[in-house]
């Protein structure tokens, strides 16, 4: 099984797993001990990953807050707060 391109991976359970770990610098945010925003995960890749399971071994960052996006919840407050730009949102489509 060829490894997948990136630079820490682990192979368990008959599956490569990405690890990211704080290094000296980073090529990457995600190499960093700074915090991410909100964001979507390879949306270029086909096909687009639907799922994906994260978590934290070992946190060393004091009070690290941790966050999760409802995409389904986001989409329908968007839709009833402002329906106009939830349909210019639904009716065009981005490529990545």
């Amino acid at each position: 099984m060829a490894r997948p391109e990136r630079q820490v991976w682990i192979w368990q359970s008959g599956k490569w797993h990405f690890e990211a770990r704080t290094k000296v610098n980073p090529t990457n945010l995600v190499y960093t001990g700074l915090g991410l925003q909100a964001h979507t995960d390879n949306p270029y890749r086909d096909p687009v990953p639907t799922v994906q399971v994260l978590y934290c071994l070992k946190n060393l960052v004091a009070d690290g807050g941790k966050m999760i996006v409802d995409g389904l919840a986001t989409t329908q407050r968007l839709s009833d707060e402002n329906g106009d730009y939830f349909n210019i949102l639904a009716d065009n489509y981005a490529r990545f």
